[in-house]
């Protein structure tokens, strides 16, 4: 399964693409205090429970760390994985 990061200026999103031309995705932006923020994390319903939520928010914070950056995780999907994952703990950003 490939995921990829695209960004555009200060916002971004890893996807998945499926072959019936549906997209999931984890939606990101940026600030300039080497912050980001996830916002959003969506998996098309026909496409649900085979865990690729969960494979987008580990790709994010895959990249993000290996980045350097400090992350909020304002989704709520995303924000119950970083609970299940206290190793990901170092990566939390104090929210503004």
């Amino acid at each position: 399964m490939e995921i990829k990061r695209e960004e555009t200026g200060l916002s971004g999103r890893f996807v998945h693409y499926f072959d019936d031309g549906s997209v999931a995705a984890l939606i990101f932006a940026k600030n300039k205090d080497n912050v980001v923020t996830i916002s959003h994390v969506s998996v098309p319903t026909q496409h649900r429970g085979a865990g690729l939520a969960a494979k987008l928010v580990e790709a994010s914070v895959i990249d993000f760390r290996a980045d350097g950056v400090k992350i909020i995780p304002k989704c709520r999907y995303a924000a119950a994985q970083f609970c299940r994952h206290p190793e990901w703990s170092d990566l939390l950003a104090e929210a503004a």
